[in-house]
């Protein structure tokens, strides 16, 4: 074997052998949005099952009135957070000042935080709750109100997120969850490697055609 061609192969070893990148994408998503549901000062709470085997972040739909920027947190649970549930993974978002109500309607935003994946067990509930320091930032409704089928919304009337949850049975939140699951790409220095393995086997073939 020549040298291009073996180092053509040891950059696909190379390729194989390499930690890959992981990028996160979309799990569970509630996409449609319709004012309003609760404020973000108190605990509100999403419940939903995962079809991944990992969870890498999560978002809300948002309005912020409170005039200000404020921060919000989303905290991933293995069960209710008041009833023995056990924190999984935290993360922290700003969320700025969304500006007055127009006529032609209420502005709101999606927000996502992400963390190092959490390993989960596919098809179980688990619970997304988001807090913030705002009195007037809100989260949305999904459109029909409860179309999400595999969860429901949750409100404790309470600022600390370990107070007792109150359902909402017939509501979903605008909310949705990531997944680093079968999205591995590989490195760009993998790539190198497996292009210049290429042009060697190119520039040996155009030399032994030419004679040389």
């Amino acid at each position: 074997m020549s040298v291009a061609r073996r180092f053509a192969a040891l950059a696909i070893v190379a390729l194989l052998a390499r930690p890959a990148k992981a990028q996160s994408v979309l799990d569970q998503q509630q996409q449609t949005a319709v004012p309003f549901f609760s404020n973000t000062q108190f605990w509100t709470a999403q419940t939903f099952k995962t079809s991944a085997s990992n969870v890498s972040g999560a978002g809300f739909y948002l309005t912020n009135f409170s005039g200000s920027a404020q921060v919000h947190t989303i905290d991933l649970w293995s069960g209710n957070p008041s009833g023995g549930g056990t924190k999984l993974a935290s993360g922290t978002v700003s969320v700025p000042y969304s500006g007055p109500v127009p006529a032609s309607g209420y502005p709101g935003y999606w927000y996502d935080v992400f963390w190092a994946p959490v390993s989960v067990t596919t098809g179980q509930t688990y619970w997304l709750t988001i807090g913030s320091t705002g009195t007037q930032t809100v989260t949305w409704l999904g459109a029909g109100i409860d179309p999400y089928a595999d969860g429901m919304a949750w409100y404790n009337y309470s600022s600390v997120e370990t107070s007792s949850y109150t359902d909402f049975a017939d509501y979903d939140l605008t909310f949705r969850t990531y997944t680093d699951e079968n999205s591995v790409v590989p490195e760009p220095s993998s790539w190198t490697l497996i292009a210049a393995g290429i042009v060697g086997v190119f520039g040996v073939s155009r030399r032994r055609r030419r004679g040389t």
